[in-house]
């Protein structure tokens, strides 16, 4: 995965790829998925889920849970069980 990120350019000369910490959390799935795209409190368990309120297109979890994201496309990615810290920088990246 650092290979990759430095061959994008996120790290490299001036910023070392050896600083960067890493982890993988996989989106939610079932029952936990359900709760952290509709219920206020989290699931417990590491993972994320993806929130869509945009008008116009079909919603992804409850609308409620992105009304506060700014512009005209609310959308979030939640993340759960703690992890990351809700104080830290998270850089999402997909590899395909």
């Amino acid at each position: 995965m650092l290979k990759q990120l430095a061959a994008v350019g996120y790290c490299g000369p001036g910023m070392s790829c050896d600083f960067i910490c890493l982890c993988a959390l996989d989106q939610l799935d079932g029952a936990n998925l359900t709760a952290c795209q509709t219920a206020d409190v989290t699931p417990d368990v590491p993972g994320f889920c993806y929130l869509d309120a945009v008008k116009g297109e079909v919603h992804a979890g409850s609308p409620a849970l992105a009304q506060d994201c700014v512009g005209a496309a609310p959308r979030r990615i939640r993340f759960t069980g703690g992890a990351p810290a809700a104080s830290s920088l998270s850089l999402l990246y997909c590899p395909q």
